[in-house]
């Protein structure tokens, strides 16, 4: 997803800024790209808040790596720890979340409003509505 032009992408070469894979969010930055993007989290739900974009500090993406369970399998993913960060991560890091709570298949969007920095420095802010 390219925010500045508001659009989706689809091709290899095009500029994005977010990218996602079912649950999994990740940032044009670290282990996903060789943009400048990067998120943090607010910790506040208002999304109509002023954001400056110094509220919090920026996080890189990373590989993480989920057990799975149940039906789903195992994976390492390039992804945002302050987005999407693997449940079954024990003790989750400081700072380190998810966009959503899972209770029983099901994915609930939290309220949060993160501050997304796209590839090329500029600041969004995002927050989650559902995943369905």
């Amino acid at each position: 997803m390219n925010l500045k032009a508001n659009a989706a992408i689809v091709g290899a070469g095009d500029v994005w800024d977010l990218r996602f894979k079912r649950y999994n969010i990740g940032t044009n930055s670290g282990t996903s790209g060789t943009g400048n993007g990067g998120a943090c989290s607010t910790g506040s739900t208002d999304f109509s808040a002023t954001y400056t974009g110094s509220e919090c500090t920026k996080v890189v993406d990373m590989q993480l790596s989920s057990s799975g369970g149940g039906p789903i399998s195992g994976s390492t993913e390039s992804i945002n720890p302050v987005i999407s960060a693997p449940l079954d991560l024990d003790p989750m890091p400081a700072g380190y979340g998810t966009w959503y709570s899972y209770s029983n298949t099901i994915l609930t969007a939290k309220a949060t409003v993160y501050i997304i920095t796209g590839e090329n420095g500029a600041k969004y802010v995002l927050q989650m509505l559902d995943e369905y």
